[in-house]
């Protein structure tokens, strides 16, 4: 087996020993496993001085987090409570980029080839998902927290959307917020859905913006979740679980949720802009026109929603 071969089956079976685990130590071994094995790939980038730049500060911020996890899963082991069990979500936050852990994510993936991008971004958050899932069903104190981390990374990662110039970056920033809807999609249900659309737009969207293809410029503004684009489906399932759930809290995280979709939509349309204007010029009617179209679209989907 060459050695490329030998870390993409490390990064592969991590994730899978930890969905078979029965104790903590082999989950957190399986996401250890993973985690050693995309060092190389990432380091295997083009991109010679960015990325093991990008390699470095991965390692560090990604063996921090695997520390505290280990530390935080044997005190919950000792002593099964509230506090022990917050660290450890807060742990996992670092490890799945969400808030208040998604610090490193725009950064990072600016620094990375695409391939490398897309396991990023959707194959090494399964196996901490799992155990942020395994989490929420062991116990209903940690349920609040999780509430808050999913508006906050969805409110977060729109609003450092906007502040990016780098369309890396900004994927980046797009993954924590898509992440946001990903935890309440494990708490109300549409979690397999919704992952499963997200990471199958991501990896189309990498492979057209790889090959520099006008087609990129669709698939950038698919991921806002705009009608009748894939993760649209995905999205309107959380949004219908929230809003048949009754609850007053659910429909503040809603109203949350929805703005921060509307947030991001502004640097989607940038992007999209960006990248189907380079090949074609077009007047100042039909940008304006563009923006019509595409405003009313919100207008749209917010007047379904309430």
């Amino acid at each position: 087996m060459s050695s490329g071969l030998l870390y993409v089956f490390l990064v592969f079976i991590g994730p899978m020993l930890t969905f078979m685990s029965s104790s903590w130590i082999m989950a957190w071994i399986g996401i250890e496993i993973s985690f050693l094995g995309f060092l190389p790939i990432m380091l295997s980038s083009k991109m010679n001085s960015l990325s093991k730049e990008g390699t470095l500060k991965y390692f560090c911020i990604q063996a921090f987090s695997s520390a505290l996890l280990f530390i935080f899963g044997l005190w919950v082991y000792v002593e099964e409570s509230t506090l022990p069990m917050s660290a450890l979500i807060l742990a996992l936050s670092i490890k799945l980029g969400v808030f208040p852990g998604h610090f490193w994510v725009p950064g990072i993936s600016s620094m990375m080839s695409w391939g490398a991008n897309l396991l990023l971004l959707s194959w090494q958050k399964l196996a901490p998902l799992f155990l942020l899932y395994m989490l929420f069903v062991k116990s209903d104190s940690n349920h609040v927290l999780i509430f808050f981390l999913g508006t906050s990374s969805a409110l977060v990662g729109s609003l450092a959307g906007n502040n990016v110039q780098d369309v890396k970056a900004m994927m980046g920033a797009s993954s924590v917020s898509h992440m946001g809807w990903v935890l309440f999609g494990l708490m109300y249900g549409g979690l397999t859905e919704y992952f499963i659309f997200y990471s199958i737009v991501l990896g189309v969207t990498f492979l057209l913006l790889a090959k520099n293809n006008i087609w990129a410029s669709v698939s950038i503004l698919s991921l806002s979740g705009l009608p009748p684009f894939l993760l649209f489906i995905g999205k309107w399932n959380i949004v219908m679980l929230l809003a048949y759930s009754n609850g007053g809290k659910e429909m503040v995280f809603l109203s949350i949720l929805v703005s921060s979709a509307i947030i991001s939509l502004f640097f989607y349309l940038k992007f999209f802009y960006q990248y189907y204007y380079k090949e074609f010029k077009y007047n100042n009617f039909h940008l304006f026109l563009l923006f019509y179209v595409f405003f009313n679209f919100i207008a749209v989907f917010h007047l379904m929603i309430y």
